[in-house]
C-alpha cells in the first residue's frame, strides 16, 4: 500500500522525531511504500524559514502526495493544527485513517470526530508492528467492501466494550466473529470453494 505519513512537529519531546522513524521503518518493513520526507528529520523552525514560494511547492506534493496513498497514518499524541487539517482533508475524500497516540495522549477532539473511515488506535513502540498490521488490514477491507447495518444501543455498547479491552476496531471484531462462524460451516466453504474452482 501507498501511506502518507503525518505528524505534529512544533511542540514535541525532542526524542520523539525518533518515534515517528520506528514507525516509518516498521511500516516499510511490513511492505508499504511510505511518504514522510516531509516530516523525518524536520523540525517547525526549519519549515518556517521556508520562503512562500518554497513552502507552497511543497503543499502541492503534499496534496499529490495524499491524493495517491490508499492510506493516511498519522502520529497523534501531541495536538497539532496541521495534522488535523491533513486528516480532515483525507476523510472527505473517504480516504482511511489509522490515527496513532501513545497511552495517556489520546486525542479526544479525533474521538468526536468518529466515523468508520477513522481507526484511533494505542501503541508502545513494542507491540507497534502488531497495532499497525491489525488495523491495515481492517483499512484495506474497508476499502474493498463496505456494509452499513443498524444497532441497538446495547449493541453499540457491547461492541464500545469489546473495541476498547481487546484494542481492535468494533469492525475487526464482528469480521473475526464472522470468519469464525464461517470456518465452522465446513459445508459453506466446500461450496464457495466448488463455485471459484469452476
Amino acid at each position: 500500500m501507498k501511506i502518507y505519513f503525518s505528524a505534529a512537529l512544533s511542540d514535541i519531546p525532542p526524542d520523539h522525531q525518533k518515534t515517528y522513524r520506528k514507525i516509518v521503518e516498521t511500516l516499510k518493513v511490513m511492505g508499504h511504500r511510505v511518504m514522510a520526507d516531509h516530516i523525518l528529520g524536520k523540525t517547525a523552525k526549519m519549515l518556517d524559514s521556508q520562503s512562500e514560494e518554497e513552502k507552497l511547492a511543497v503543499e502541492r506534493k503534499l496534496i499529490a502526495w495524499k491524493n495517491q496513498a490508499d492510506l493516511i497514518v498519522a502520529e497523534v499524541s501531541y495536538p497539532s493544527f496541521g495534522v488535523g487539517q491533513e486528516l480532515e482533508y483525507a476523510l472527505t475524500r473517504d480516504k482511511p485513517v489509522i490515527a496513532l497516540h501513545l497511552k495517556n495522549r489520546k486525542p479526544h477532539l479525533l474521538l468526536a470526530v468518529g466515523g468508520e473511515y477513522l481507526q484511533i488506535a494505542e501503541y508502545t513502540l513494542e507491540d507497534l508492528k502488531r497495532t499497525l498490521s491489525e488495523y491495515i488490514d481492517y483499512a484495506k477491507e474497508y476499502a474493498d467492501t463496505r456494509f452499513n447495518f443498524f444497532i441497538s444501543s446495547e449493541i453499540d455498547s457491547f461492541l464500545d466494550s469489546v473495541s476498547k479491552k481487546r484494542k481492535i476496531p468494533r469492525a475487526v471484531f464482528l469480521r473475526q466473529l464472522i470468519e469464525e462462524d464461517m470456518r465452522k460451516n465446513q459445508r459453506y466453504l466446500k461450496e464457495i470453494g466448488k463455485k471459484q474452482g469452476s
